[in-house]
């Protein structure tokens, strides 16, 4: 039998030159589920009380854009974001990359909302949320008021987390864990946290299952 391997089509990078910061907002539900991946940067994720997701990245970085994935029966509103790196409009001739990368890159997003990040190398802060799945290659990650629940895993790296509630799962290979003022917003609600090397600290946890490794 013969074998045919078609080449992959590299990827590019696609750099905002406008000279301005790249910046865009979209109508969104209030329950939205965001993914984003990101090679570089640092990410600040804040929860407001808009239905709306605004994206900035800062002058020098990436393009900045939105693939809607899926809309609301009720009122066609996207309850599923992805944010990526380039204009999809714009860029359809390329094969871009879809990772944000930029100095700052910022989004604003609704209360309710779930965010799903993964990153290569970042420092990546997310308050006032409603679910949280983060996993970096390397890079601190905080979190704080988040309402229902939170994956969060680094290589290299910390882990902090404040004055949120679910289900927890923390995790790093070389890095500290730091969790206080936490509970479970469901009975049932467990919290995990591991480091292969580091520090573990807990103050506040009303959690009824903890493990800590």
């Amino acid at each position: 039998a013969q074998v045919v391997v078609k080449p992959v089509k590299p990827k590019r990078q696609v750099i905002n030159e406008s000279g301005k910061p790249a910046e865009k907002s979209l109508t969104v539900d209030a329950k939205v589920n965001i993914s984003l991946c990101v090679t570089e940067g640092n990410i600040k994720v804040h929860g407001w009380d808009r239905n709306e997701i605004r994206a900035y990245i800062s002058d020098g970085g990436s393009k900045v854009g939105f693939k809607i994935l899926q809309k609301s029966k009720q009122n066609e509103n996207p309850v599923w974001v992805m944010v990526v790196g380039f204009d999809p409009s714009e860029t359809s001739r390329i094969e871009p990359e879809e990772c944000l990368s930029g100095d700052e890159i910022e989004l604003d997003v609704p209360r309710g909302a779930t965010v799903n990040i993964k990153s290569r190398e970042s420092k990546t802060t997310i308050d006032s949320v409603g679910k949280v799945r983060v996993d970096n290659i390397g890079g601190d990650i905080f979190l704080n008021n988040i309402s229902n629940g939170i994956e969060a895993a680094t290589r290299q790296g910390g882990v902090t987390v404040s004055r949120s509630s679910g289900a927890m799962v923390l995790s790093t290979n070389e890095g500290n864990i730091v969790a206080f003022d936490v509970s479970p917003s469901e009975i049932g609600d467990f919290f995990k946290a591991k480091t292969s090397n580091g520090t573990i600290t807990l103050q506040e946890i009303e959690h009824r299952q903890i493990e800590a490794n």
